[in-house]
């Protein structure tokens, strides 16, 4: 009996000390919880700050396309006014086509590859009318243009380049466009030939090749590879992508 009342004794405090116990368990798995719920609203608010600068950035770097593209195009018309070519009001009619489709059908996040590679087709078709042989210029594609999408605007600055810097006005000048879709994968090849003693850069040159490193960067990270090569009086762009983001 002795030995009963003893271990009685011992009794409250084994009830206390698992209380406490408990209780010091209640409050961690309480803090942990606490703790990562911070953790992912935190990560939340985080990511949502990265979409949005990532938003404004986008934003910047599509309004720099409008006005680069005018200001060339527009140089390109005034070349056929000054020289009272016939094709000039044809220009402006095609040019205004064209910048309709920048200022309504550009501004989804993503539209049908068949109409990116309708606007440019109306691009080459502006550039040909200075062009007194139509053969410099060649275009094909191949594969699914209907069911797949991509960025607006994407394709247009490395044409533009090309007719830009290349030698397209000079004997012997051309310009390759070819453009194959294989599953989900584009293959998009520019090249041009070009003279570099009469390569000469002003003050904008490269805005839009820049202007699209940076929008395949954030558009399609790790899911393009872009290779720009200089050789044999060709300069060469040769874009592979992955359609689905």
């Amino acid at each position: 009996n002795q030995e009963f009342y003893e271990s009685r004794d011992w009794y409250p405090g084994i009830v206390t000390s698992r209380a406490i116990l408990h209780s010091l368990l209640i409050l961690t798995i309480s803090g942990s919880l606490k703790m990562t719920k911070e953790w992912f609203r935190n990560e939340r608010l985080k990511n949502e700050m990265e979409k949005e600068k990532m938003a404004s950035e986008l934003a910047m770097l599509k309004s720099q396309i409008n006005p680069h593209f005018l200001f060339n195009n527009l140089n390109n018309i005034y070349s056929l006014a000054n020289r009272k070519s016939e094709a000039a009001p044809k220009a402006i009619v095609m040019l205004s086509e064209m910048m309709r489709y920048m200022l309504y059908d550009s501004t989804s996040d993503q539209i049908s590859l068949s109409k990116e590679v309708e606007h440019l087709h109306n691009y080459i078709d502006l550039q040909k009318l200075r062009l007194k042989d139509n053969h410099q210029v060649c275009f094909t594609t191949e594969g699914d243009l209907e069911t797949k999408k991509i960025e607006p605007m994407l394709l247009e600055p490395f044409v533009e380049n090309a007719f830009k810097h290349g030698d397209i006005f000079r004997k012997g000048g051309n310009i390759h466009i070819d453009l194959k879709v294989n599953g989900n994968k584009l293959h998009f090849e520019v090249s041009n030939t070009f003279t570099r003693n009469g390569h000469v850069k002003d003050e904008h040159s490269g805005i839009g090749l820049n202007n699209i490193r940076k929008r395949l960067e954030l558009l399609y990270p790790e899911q393009h590879q872009l290779d720009i090569t200089e050789k044999e009086a060709k300069f060469k762009v040769d874009l592979k992508l992955n359609l689905i983001k």
